[in-house]
């Protein structure tokens, strides 16, 4: 059985892979869970995205809100990553709504 460690690596190398393309930044551990029957590691991961122009908001009152150029310019996602906890074999990767 592989630990948590190499589940959340396993998570972290496919998701390189899968996006290494898409400009994305602060990949982040954000959930770990094992499947009651132990039989897979669920990893979800965080990353930071840039908005989209029309998702930008620029008024006043938004200004005064967003603490953080990240927290103007970029939103956060989610994915979950399913490991098989025996082999460690990557099985599948969802999006992760909050």
């Amino acid at each position: 059985m592989i630990d948590v460690k190499e589940a959340v690596k396993i998570a972290g190398d496919t998701f390189a892979t899968l996006f290494s393309s898409e400009k994305s930044a602060d990949l982040e551990l954000e959930e770990v869970e094992i499947s009651d029957d132990e039989k897979y590691w669920f990893i979800t991961l965080g990353f930071s995205v840039p908005k989209a122009k029309s998702e930008k908001e620029d008024s006043p009152l938004s200004r005064m809100l967003t603490f953080t150029e990240r927290e103007k310019e970029h939103i956060r996602k989610y994915k979950i990553f399913r490991i098989d906890a025996q082999t460690g074999k990557f099985h599948s990767m969802k999006i992760r709504e909050v």
